[in-house]
């Protein structure tokens, strides 16, 4: 590209941030249409399987073992509860899966987070982008075929 901004990787990384933009919006509608508060992560355990849940956390931390991802949202997020969560997930301790989508979604939408905005590689940021709006994804169909009546 000739404007001296981007490079090769700049598609896959607005295609990446763009899912987590995209997938977090449904999941936050989806939440509000069933009854509960998207921003409750109390709430949102009963969308959220607990073992699937620690399987993506353990899968993003071993794709970003140096917090890379964690420290840049960290650091451009507002709101103490935010920030707070943050750092218990910078600290190892377990988290919703949404929350993370989110926070993605919040500094996307605020023009911070940019493609090479964070010191993570672009295979890896899109790898971890993949995790967690798979799990979204999966927790909305999950739900959906649970409320759902099964023909025979």
């Amino acid at each position: 590209m000739g404007d001296g901004y981007a490079n090769a990787d700049t598609p896959q990384l607005y295609s990446a941030i763009t899912r987590i933009f995209f997938v977090y919006s449904t999941f936050e509608t989806y939440c509000r249409i069933i009854g509960l508060n998207p921003s409750k992560e109390s709430q949102l355990q009963s969308l959220q399987d607990s073992q699937s849940q620690y399987k993506v956390i353990k899968r993003i931390r071993e794709l970003d073992p140096n917090n890379a991802l964690p420290e840049f949202l960290f650091q451009h997020l507002t709101g103490n509860n935010l920030k707070q969560m943050m750092s218990d997930f910078q600290n190892g301790q377990t988290v919703n899966v949404s929350f993370l989508a989110r926070c993605i979604r919040h500094v996307f939408a605020h023009g911070i987070l940019a493609a090479n905005s964070t010191q993570l590689s672009p295979k890896r940021f899109n790898q971890i982008s993949q995790v967690i709006s798979d799990f979204l994804l999966n927790c909305m169909d999950q739900d959906f075929d649970n409320r759902t009546p099964q023909t025979t």
